[in-house]
């Protein structure tokens, strides 16, 4: 696949229904637990302990890297060059890595559960941590040359989910309740002049559940905020921020475990335990394509911030195209 074949980013229901694989990446390793994209690159991580990364023009692989010691986990890449993030499986740690020169350029140890959920904002260098107590942190990660630095460190308790916006301004999480109800809250992010972190408003509460909600997405406009539960979706507007409502409720047959939407805000996609992902456009709301490209339960889905190429994991990860004709 030559760059001549890659079109910028431009999801619409025609070019989405339209889509299909162009190749698919499976060493007949365990089953695969994250992937991320950034440019022409995609990380892999897999329950094997093995890190990849691939060129998506070429499709060939340009790293390698086993953690037998530790596993990992949540895999991204940095704003920083050549540098990944992963969590560990064993002793729960995080670490900063640098492909290019193979060495390790930090581990930070916090957590002592299982980590289940980062989220990366490659704007502004902000990391959350979530781990299955429920215990989330905040931190502030900047690069300086071969230093890393960790300025601040915030702590959020019985958060089932979290996300921070495109422009790293809010981070909006699931906080759970004793009194079995789910509260939505924001939290403004802001930097002083020494480039420290500090949150202006704390738990601001804008929302509330009596059901448990698994995940949380913000599309990059800013528009609209999903909740992700085991049979169905809330869409919530919240371009009012006086008054953020739900504006749908979509149910599904099959059990969810996944959502990521579009980079242009256009639509978003499921995906269940039955291996199938399902697209919605945000100008409708209506089912839009319904695919099964995995026989195990279809882990989750990335779209590539550049290209017209979106990818979904499970036991392999298959890559697909957007076909204009």
């Amino acid at each position: 696949m030559d760059n001549s074949s890659l079109i910028k980013i431009n999801y619409t229901e025609k070019n989405f229904r339209n889509s299909s694989p162009i190749y698919s990446l499976n060493k007949n390793r365990l089953s695969i637990n994250s992937i991320d994209f950034k440019d022409e690159l995609i990380l892999i991580s897999s329950d094997d302990s093995t890190i990849e990364i691939y060129e998506i023009i070429k499709g060939i692989n340009i790293f390698s890297y086993i953690d037998s010691l530790n596993g990992t986990f949540n895999a991204h890449f940095l704003k920083r060059n050549d540098s990944i993030i992963y969590t560990t499986k064993t002793d729960y740690s995080i670490i900063l890595y640098d492909y290019s020169k193979k060495k390790y350029l930090f581990q930070m140890f916090s957590h002592l559960y299982f980590i289940n959920e980062i989220n990366y904002n490659r704007i502004n260098n902000i990391l959350i941590t979530k781990d299955n107590s429920g215990l989330a942190y905040i931190w502030n990660i900047s690069s300086f040359q071969d230093e890393i630095f960790l300025d601040s460190k915030y702590g959020l308790e019985n958060i089932s989910s979290c996300v921070i916006d495109y422009n790293g301004e809010n981070i909006y999480s699931v906080k759970n309740l004793e009194t079995r109800q789910y509260e939505i809250l924001t939290l403004n992010l802001n930097f002083n002049n020494d480039n420290e972190l500090f949150i202006k408003n704390d738990n601001f509460q804008i929302f509330n559940s009596n059901v448990k909600v698994n995940k949380i997405k913000i599309s990059n406009d800013n528009q609209c905020l999903i909740l992700l539960y085991d049979f169905y979706i809330n869409i919530i507007d919240i371009s009012n921020k006086n008054d953020f409502k739900i504006i749908k409720n979509i149910t599904s047959k099959e059990k969810l475990l996944n959502i990521e939407i579009s980079p242009d805000s256009k639509m978003f996609i499921v995906t269940n335990e039955i291996g199938k992902f399902v697209g919605y456009f945000f100008n409708n709301l209506e089912m839009s394509i319904y695919k099964r490209l995995h026989y195990t339960s279809c882990k989750g889905i990335k779209f590539s911030e550049k290209y017209n190429l979106f990818a979904t994991y499970s036991d392999k990860v298959v890559i697909s195209r957007l076909n204009f004709n």
